[in-house]
């Protein structure tokens, strides 16, 4: 089994992963901004859970990018196959 298979078998799922990490992305920056005044321990907290969901959406980015890869190998098999000229 190739990665792009295995990685790219639910696109929707790939879809939803990158926009629950974006917007938790973008929550946590905006929560990081404002937590000049709050304790220490809430910014280390944010930073964690900020790169975490960073980390969940280049998961999905990768599962968006590895399905749209393994159709273009599957078209490319079938390109050669149908215009070979080997007879």
């Amino acid at each position: 089994m190739h990665w792009t298979e295995k990685l790219g078998h639910n696109p929707k799922k790939s879809w939803r992963l990158f926009f629950i990490g974006l917007f938790f992305f973008w929550v946590f920056a905006i929560l990081l901004w404002f937590s000049v005044a709050w304790p220490i321990f809430v910014f280390y907290l944010l930073v964690v859970a900020l790169i975490a969901s960073f980390g969940l959406a280049i998961w999905g980015y990768v599962g968006i990018f590895a399905n749209r890869f393994y159709h273009l190998r599957q078209r490319q098999a079938e390109y050669k196959r149908v215009f070979s000229t080997k007879d």
